[in-house]
C-alpha cells in the first residue's frame, strides 16, 4: 500500500501529493517538499515520517499549531486513511492510502514511468523556481526599488531598504554560501542580476552609505555638567549628557531607554571609587589615545574602553589572561601586529597597544556599520562572531541591526549590556564631571 496527501477544496491533480518512504517535510521555506505560503505557516511547521506499513504525523513546535482531525498534534500521531490534516488554519489535507502497481505492471511500465519522473523533476524545479521567485526574490527587489526612490532625498532610508532586501536573501538561507565578509556584496549582486534594467547596486549601496554617514563630530563640551548643579535637575542633565555622548559616537541619541540612563547613572554611584582613581590614572594617557584614535578616524571618546578594561593600568591582567591598557587576549594582539611572548609582550606598550586598539576598533565599525558603534563595543567585550550570531536571531538582522534591540530582545549578556552603560559611565565622568556619591544617592541611584 502507498499514501498521498490530497488538498481539500481544490480538484487540481498537482495538490495530491504522494508520500514515500522519507520524511515529508511541510512549511514555509521554498526549498521543503509542501511549500505553504501563508503568514501563520512556520518555515519549518511539520513533518510525515513512515510509520511501520503507514505514516505519522510530527507537529514541529510551530506557534500556530498543528492538528488531526480537529484536534491538536502532540509529538507524534499516527495516520489511518481518511484522516483531516490541518496546519495552521492555512490549509487541510486528508491522507489517503493508496495500493502499489503491481511489480509486473510496473515492471512494464518502467521507460514510461522513467519519462514521467523526468518532466515532474523538470516540473517541480520549475515550481521551486517560480515558488523562490515569489516569495523571496519579488519582495526584495521590491525593497531595493523603494531603496532606489528614496535614494536622492533620504540615503540613510535608501540604504535601509537595500539592507531589508538583503536581509530577506539571508533569511531564507540564500546567502549561506558567502564568506562573512562578502554579504552585502554578494547580495546585491545576486539581486542585480534578477532587476531588469539591471544596474549596479553595489555602487549606488557604497555611495549611499558615504552620504548616509554622520560626519565626524565638531568637538564641543556637553550641554551640561554632571558634578555641578540642582539635584532636581540630575536626571534631565544625565539623559542630555547620554544624548551628547551617542552624538560624538556618531549614532542617534533619539530612541534610548530609560533602563539604559537608569543604568548608566547606578554605574556612576556604584563604580564611584574605581571611576575616581581611573580617571585620575589616565590622564598621562588621554591625549596619546585621543591622537591615535582620530588618525584611524575614530570617535577620540572611545579611549574610555581602556578606562573600564584595565583602569588605565599597562599592567593589568585578567584570570583569562587579557593584559595590557586594552585587555588584548594574545590571539587579538597578535593578529593587530603585537608581539607576545620570546620575553616581549607589546600588549603593555602604551602606543603600541593604543595603535593595535584602533585598528581594532576600526576593524569592528567595518564589519557593523559607522552608525551601529554600540554594536562595536558589545563586539569588543562579547566577541564580534557572537554578536553577529546574534544579530541572525532578529527578524529582520540588517535592517534591525541595533544594540537596544538585542538588549530588548535579551540576546545579548547582562555582562556585554552592563558593558555599554558602563563605557557611559566613564565617558561621562571624565567629559562631564564625576557627580558626588551624595548627589547621586539624593537622585536616587
Amino acid at each position: 500500500m502507498g499514501a498521498r496527501l490530497v488538498q481539500l477544496g481544490s480538484d487540481d491533480a498537482a495538490e495530491r501529493i504522494r508520500l514515500g518512504s522519507e520524511p515529508f517535510r511541510i512549511g514555509r521555506d521554498p526549498t521543503l517538499d509542501l511549500v505553504l505560503d501563508a503568514p501563520s505557516v512556520s518555515r519549518q511547521h511539520a513533518r510525515i515520517e513512515v510509520d511501520g506499513a503507514g505514516h505519522a504525523l510530527v507537529d514541529l513546535g510551530s506557534p500556530n499549531g498543528t492538528t488531526l482531525n480537529g484536534e491538536p498534534v502532540r509529538g507524534r500521531a499516527p495516520l489511518r486513511s481518511g484522516d483531516l490534516i490541518g496546519f495552521a488554519a492555512a490549509a487541510t489535507f486528508r491522507y489517503e492510502r493508496t495500493r502499489e502497481i503491481h511489480p509486473r505492471v510496473l515492471a512494464i511500465s518502467i521507460a514510461g514511468l522513467l519519462v514521467a519522473a523526468l518532466a515532474a523533476a523538470a516540473s517541480w524545479w520549475g515550481y521551486h523556481q517560480r515558488e523562490l521567485e515569489r516569495q523571496v526574490f519579488a519582495p526584495a527587489l521590491a525593497q531595493v526599488e523603494a531603496g532606489l526612490l528614496a535614494r536622492e532625498h533620504d540615503p540613510a532610508a535608501a540604504k535601509a531598504h537595500l539592507k531589508s532586501a538583503i536581509g530577506i536573501l539571508y533569511r531564507q538561507g540564500l546567502l549561506d554560501d558567502v564568506e562573512r565578509g562578502s554579504v552585502f556584496d554578494e547580495g546585491l549582486r545576486r539581486l542585480e542580476a534578477r532587476r531588469v534594467p539591471p544596474i549596479d547596486l553595489r555602487a549606488i549601496f557604497h555611495e549611499l552609505e558615504a552620504r548616509a554617514a554622520a560626519p565626524l563630530a565638531a568637538s564641543g563640551e556637553p550641554p551640561c555638567r554632571l558634578d555641578g548643579g540642582e539635584v532636581a535637575a540630575f536626571d534631565a542633565c544625565l539623559r542630555a549628557g547620554i544624548g551628547w555622548l551617542l552624538a560624538q559616537l556618531h549614532q542617534s541619541g533619539s530612541d534610548v531607554p530609560d533602563e539604559f540612563v537608569r543604568q548608566v547613572g547606578d554605574t556612576l554611584r556604584r563604580e564611584h571609587a574605581f571611576l575616581s582613581r581611573t580617571l585620575r590614572r589616565g590622564e598621562r594617557y588621554r591625549e596619546m589615545m585621543r591622537s591615535e584614535l582620530e588618525r584611524k578616524r575614530m570617535p577620540p571618546l572611545l579611549h574610555y574602553i581602556a578606562a573600564i578594561e584595565s583602569g588605565y593600568r599597562t599592567e593589568a591582567r585578567s584570570h583569562a589572561g587579557a593584559v595590557g591598557l586594552w585587555q588584548f587576549m594574545p590571539r587579538t594582539a597578535n593578529d593587530y601586529g603585537l608581539r607576545v611572548g620570546d620575553g616581549v609582550d607589546e600588549r603593555q606598550d602604551p602606543e603600541r597597544s593604543t595603535q593595535a586598539a584602533a585598528q581594532y576598533l576600526q576593524h569592528l565599525v567595518f564589519e557593523f556599520g559607522s552608525d551601529a558603534l554600540l554594536l562595536a563595543l558589545a563586539g569588543y567585550n562579547f566577541g564580534q562572531e557572537r554578536v553577529r550570531g546574534r544579530l541572525k536571531q532578529l527578524d529582520d538582522p540588517f535592517h534591525d541591526r541595533s544594540y537596544w534591540r538585542l538588549v530588548e530582545r535579551g540576546l545579548l549578556p547582562a555582562e556585554t549590556a552592563a558593558y555599554v552603560a558602563r563605557f557611559a559611565a566613564a565617558a561621562l565622568a571624565g567629559e562631564a564631571g564625576l557627580p558626588d556619591e551624595e548627589t547621586l544617592r539624593a537622585a536616587g541611584y
